[in-house]
């Protein structure tokens, strides 16, 4: 059979294939056989990246992006392969003789002129991911920063109804921005604030701000410019949809946690932070670690650091007894990673604490059907790769209790 006969799922099933195993290789691909053209350049637009490749192409065109507009301009096909759309504006530090006060400078020049045409060249790609990151060694970059051309542009993409997922970092938005979108389902807001200056006016013909009322999935990077306690119908979001929560950076304590978990339709609550500080002094109790309005909760995930101490682990059992015992649990995810070594006789015995917690648990909700602990234990712990083996089958032996089987899973790794 020749390639040109091979079935059209087929060729894009390798094209896939290649694509997992070395994505540089397709561009060749493309070459060699008519048949192989589509699908490969499929793959290669389906996301595009337009990024400063230096510091210096904050102030001037960059080549990357003059390739691009002119390889859209000729053949207009390809811009309906885009599916993801990645806009790194600002790499993150600054080249030599580049000073800070252009960075504002530079979305007025070619450098956001040439952005604005690119992205018009896409007006009618069926985009469904955009992705804004902004990385400013001074700050937040201000919405208002941007051409005016580079801003319309923007909200015309918006309003389309193909985008369902959306990514803000490092940006001062305005409040109403969240107003221009039509369809979006997923959004992540990272280290992002919000003014209520120069407040937009959506293209077309809305006159009032609507709601985004199809907003199932929510990740929020908590830092001191993120506002949570504006998260929500102040800024146009209509969370009671949400089944899908995810907190980077979380801090203890941190008031607003019961605000979020309460949400009505939250299934999946995911609290990620590198280390929690406090709870060796034993202070769990007022570190605002409360689950009890999550009532409709299915998966629960937690990755943190713990120090290897009694009062390191003491807060867990009363973090998962405040989940309300009609909660249809699932799953249960504890991934943390271990400090206080070099791992011996005097650190196996704080895991009996969790070992006590996980079993409660586990008698509380019978409809739990896994839960599963990683231990990342750091590298400069550990004298020999025999010592962590022991380290860890006494660990194991802690952790087992009647009835875990097929439900309990340990995993055990070393931070390299």
């Amino acid at each position: 059979m020749l390639l040109p006969d091979l079935p059209d799922d087929v060729l894009e099933t390798m094209v896939e294939a290649v694509t997992q195993i070395d994505a540089k290789t397709l561009p060749a691909l493309s070459l060699v056989s008519r048949a192989f053209r589509c699908p490969s350049q499929r793959e290669i637009f389906r996301d595009v990246e337009l990024a400063p490749t230096s510091s210096y192409d904050l102030l001037t065109p960059s080549p990357h992006h003059l390739r691009l507009r002119d390889i859209l301009k000729e053949n207009p096909t390809l811009a309906t392969y885009i599916r993801g759309l990645y806009c790194f504006q600002f790499p993150n530090r600054l080249g030599p003789g580049v000073p800070i006060n252009t960075l504002d400078a530079a979305w007025m020049v070619d450098h956001g002129l040439l952005l604005a045409e690119i992205l018009q060249l896409l007006e009618f790609s069926p985009i469904q991911k955009i992705v804004v990151i902004s990385s400013l060694n001074s700050g937040l970059l201000r919405w208002t920063a941007l051409h005016q051309i580079l801003q319309d542009t923007f909200l015309g993409f918006f309003t389309k109804s193909s985008i369902t997922s959306v990514t803000f970092s490092g940006l001062l938005l305005p409040q109403n921005i969240f107003s221009t979108f039509a369809d979006v389902k997923d959004l992540y807001l990272g280290n992002c604030s919000w003014s209520t200056q120069n407040l937009l006016t959506p293209p077309g013909p809305r006159t009032t701000a609507p709601m985004i009322h199809k907003l199932l999935s929510l990740r929020l990077l908590v830092s001191d410019t993120l506002p949570i306690e504006s998260i929500g119908r102040p800024i146009g979001l209509d969370l009671s949809g949400v089944c899908t929560l995810l907190i980077i950076g979380y801090t203890l304590p941190f008031p607003n946690l019961t605000r979020l978990i309460s949400l009505p339709s939250l299934k999946d609550l995911t609290i990620t932070q590198s280390r929690i500080q406090g709870l060796e002094q034993g202070r769990h109790d007022d570190l605002g670690l409360d689950l009890s309005p999550a009532i409709g909760l299915c998966s629960l995930t937690l990755r943190c650091g713990l120090m290897t101490s009694v009062e390191g682990f003491s807060w867990i059992d009363p973090f998962l007894s405040s989940l309300p015992t009609e909660s249809p649990i699932q799953k249960l995810s504890l991934s943390l990673e271990i400090y206080g070594g070099p791992p011996g006789p005097a650190y196996v015995d704080p895991f009996k604490i969790l070992s006590k917690a996980l079993s409660s648990f586990h008698q509380r909700f019978h409809m739990i059907e896994q839960i599963r602990v990683e231990m990342k234990l750091p590298c400069r712990s550990v004298d020999s790769q025999e010592q962590l083996e022991r380290f860890w089958e006494q660990v194991r032996e802690q952790l087992v209790w009647r009835g875990c089987e097929g439900v309990f899973l340990l995993e055990t790794l070393m931070d390299m």
